[in-house]
């Protein structure tokens, strides 16, 4: 026991130092560009409920969450009859203590983005401070929160901003030529259009680093709780339709733009613009965040997703170094757990040839009292007996006492079972009752 518990208690030991130098957290995507790192602004190809499935049966993934990230920047808003429309507001951010607004800053031209957290994941290690635990709250960098706060008391903090809402993911609006050695290749990037909603929500926390997960190039962010961006999605979305194409026509007297469809008569020439968008879902992501089961699959998840064709961001970590000091301590650890078993069993039997030999003196006192064979026999077993019973009662105390302790340090997570009970009354069985006996017959 005490041997499984300091497996567990190394394997806990060691997953928590991985965790504090390397996420298990991976970003999967499929990139365009010759370049693959992330752009966090919604530029990858969306991905579909193949590639959900794809990547879920690759072995060491333990779980699959859409994203939606997007530079935090004066935009368009769009609405549910084509039109976009210039919103500057879009890139003020404005901060409140105990109600009461104190400041108010504009990031354009700042490194900023958006994006959203896991509801029932626990990212108090990614925080420098906690203010709050409020289902709808908000978790911010330190960098924005250093523009907008000069204290860090646990007063009331809020944040004001414009809440971007995914509607479509957009393709032929945003063209990049790509050079290279055969020439220049034009590249059609996604675009994801939003629709803008004001809020002012309740700061839970600010984070230590750059990020809730994968840590990126940006200077700040935000970052909302996925159920209440889906909130707000679900509210607008039936409002548009499931897909459309805007027309930008260029030549005279046709000038202007369109949707679905336009004039008849006219013929699309090269220096017009189609857009086509598709509405945006969780399943049409252009991103996914890939959570692995432990460090030691890491790196064998990211060759299959890039095998696969995927592009992967993450925080690769060699850790084979640090898993073969834990495999080698473990070995080491059960090398001696071994050696004292052979030294407590090399006792156990000096004890029982010693109370063998006590039982003989015992023999021939009785028979010198005139007692016979069987009940000098039924006198050893009740013995046995109630040496069992002496065992097992102290076994099963110790066990309890000891599952308490390790539970209680977080050393190691045990629980009384039947199995557990079996086998300390089956042990018991064993050494003070069935060896005993066999000792008994051979040495007679």
């Amino acid at each position: 026991m005490i041997s499984f518990s300091f497996n567990n208690y190394l394997i806990a030991y060691t997953s928590s130092q991985l965790d504090s130098l390397s996420s298990k957290e991976i970003i999967v995507s499929k990139n365009p560009f010759i370049d693959n790192t992330y752009s966090y602004n919604g530029s990858e190809t969306p991905m579909t409920l193949e590639d959900y499935q794809t990547i879920s049966n690759i072995e060491g993934v333990e779980s699959i969450n859409w994203r939606f990230d997007l530079t935090i920047t004066k935009n368009f808003d769009v609405d549910d009859i084509g039109n976009e429309n210039s919103i500057d507001e879009s890139s003020v951010l404005t901060g409140y203590v105990n109600g009461k607004m104190i400041s108010s800053f504009d990031c354009e031209g700042y490194s900023m983005m958006f994006s959203t957290y896991l509801d029932d994941k626990d990212y108090s290690s990614y925080l420098l401070e906690s203010f709050s635990d409020d289902s709808n709250g908000i978790y911010i960098t330190e960098e924005l929160y250093n523009n907008l706060f000069t204290d860090s008391d646990d007063t009331s903090k809020e944040l004001e901003f414009m809440l971007p809402i995914p509607i479509y993911n957009t393709s032929g609006s945003v063209e990049v030529t790509i050079e290279n050695d055969d020439g220049s290749t034009v590249i059609s990037a996604n675009e994801i259009k939003c629709h803008y909603v004001t809020v002012k929500l309740p700061i839970n926390g600010v984070i230590s680093g750059t990020s809730l997960g994968v840590e990126n190039s940006y200077d700040g962010g935000i970052y909302v709780s996925q159920s209440l961006l889906l909130a707000y999605y679900n509210d607008i979305i039936d409002d548009y339709p499931d897909s459309r194409t805007l027309y930008w026509i260029t030549s005279k007297p046709y000038v202007g733009s369109y949707i679905d469809e336009y004039p008849s008569d006219y013929t699309l020439t090269e220096s017009d613009y189609v857009v086509k968008q598709s509405k945006w879902t969780t399943a049409s992501a252009t991103a996914l965040s890939v959570e692995v089961e432990n460090h030691s699959q890491l790196e064998e998840v990211v060759n299959k997703l890039e095998e696969l064709g995927y592009n992967v961001e993450n925080e690769y970590l060699d850790t084979s170094a640090y898993l073969n000091i834990e495999n080698n301590t473990q070995a080491t650890f059960t090398t001696i757990s071994l050696v004292i078993f052979v030294v407590v069993l090399a006792l156990y039997l000096y004890v029982q040839y010693m109370s063998y030999i006590e039982e003989k003196n015992t023999q021939a006192f009785l028979s010198s009292l005139g007692i016979d064979k069987s009940n000098k026999s039924l006198f050893f077993i009740k013995k046995y007996i109630i040496n069992t019973m002496i065992v097992c009662l102290l076994a099963l105390i110790f066990f309890f006492i000891m599952t308490y302790v390790l539970n209680a340090l977080s050393i190691s997570y045990i629980v009384m079972t039947i199995k557990a009970g079996i086998g300390i009354i089956g042990l018991s069985l064993l050494v003070e009752l069935l060896i005993p006996i066999l000792m008994k017959k051979v040495m007679k």
